[in-house]
């Protein structure tokens, strides 16, 4: 029987590492460090190679962080990347009643992810996405792309994730808004054990340990605040800070952030100037209408790869 996973999601940099560190500090919840596997070999891979557990660790460096060799008991080949990686996370998670795994992007891929694990559960994490904005400028993976490029896909992932996590059955999908996490985390941190099934443990409030296992030393950089004590005022850090013309857009495009979040939005789109205007308009208008094709395409390829590797339509 398919033992159930839960799915940290959310636009990167909204603090999707921090949850992870709180519920790994509960008794009953592993939730190895990061791999990307899901998407990596799962869901973007359209053919299954018949590769053996050992050569998934020859070609996913990440999964070393799980386990160094397969054990012998192991089937040397498995049926497909998904047995494989259920099979991998159990090991680890050894006799823990909940696993997971973290991986912000997999927003996008929520609605395949949940046909190819029929009992996971999803939390996704929204934090204000001008400050997202400012984080992602900072962090090393992130900074070299342009600030729009930033705010299109803080757009479309919100967009995709709250769309497909809501069709989902039954209580599958749970949002957490990042400035309640840092703001009131008992209360948060009930409300996600009530969404697990699980009763509260203090310990999930002193997750620093913890924090130190999940983060690799090359993702230090940008996410060292994971080490330390809840920063409940690392909110609004994007004020002084952003351009106005990046404010306007952040505050204009990703309207859904704002409303789930309760963010106050303020004045920048009237202190353009009127070409900075027409600039924001411009960008406004065109990613709404990419947004609607990058969906259709996002939802489609996805239906495709898993209908030909898994049968599921």
């Amino acid at each position: 029987m398919e033992k159930g996973i839960i799915f940290i999601i959310g636009v990167g940099r909204s603090g999707t590492s921090l949850l992870q560190s709180i519920l790994s500090s509960h008794s009953e919840i592993c939730i190895p460090p990061e791999t990307g596997f899901v998407r990596g070999e799962i869901l973007y891979k359209e053919s299954y190679s018949n590769k053996s557990g050992a050569e998934f660790l020859a070609i996913n460096e990440k999964l070393k962080r799980i386990i160094k060799e397969i054990p012998s008991n192991w089937a040397s080949t498995f049926k497909d990347e998904r047995e494989f990686y259920q099979s991998l996370l159990e090991h680890y998670c050894e006799q823990k009643k909940i696993i997971g795994d973290k991986d912000p992007r997999l927003i996008e891929f929520m609605a395949a992810t949940a046909q190819v694990f029929t009992e996971s559960k999803f939390i996704h994490l929204v934090r204000d996405p001008r400050d997202v904005l400012l984080s992602k400028k900072k962090a090393a993976w992130s900074r070299g792309h342009p600030s729009w490029y930033h705010i299109f896909a803080n757009y479309m992932q919100l967009k995709i994730g709250e769309y497909n996590g809501h069709k989902l059955p039954g209580q599958r999908y749970k949002v957490i808004i990042y400035k309640d996490l840092l703001g009131e985390p008992t209360a948060t941190a009930k409300e996600l054990c009530q969404f697990l099934g699980l009763t509260f443990e203090e310990e999930m409030l002193h997750f620093q340990e913890k924090a130190k296992e999940l983060v690799a030393e090359d993702e230090k950089q940008w996410k060292k605040e994971t080490y330390g004590p809840l920063l409940k005022k690392n909110t609004g850090k994007w004020k002084g800070k952003l351009p106005n013309w990046e404010v306007a857009l952040t505050e204009l495009l990703c309207q859904q952030a704002f409303t789930l979040g309760g963010y106050s939005k303020g004045k920048a789109y009237s202190k353009l100037s009127f070409l900075e205007k027409i600039k924001v308009k411009t960008l406004l208008y065109f990613f709404r209408g990419a947004g609607v094709v990058y969906r259709r395409y996002r939802l489609r390829s996805q239906k495709r790869i898993i209908a030909k590797k898994y049968n599921i339509r």
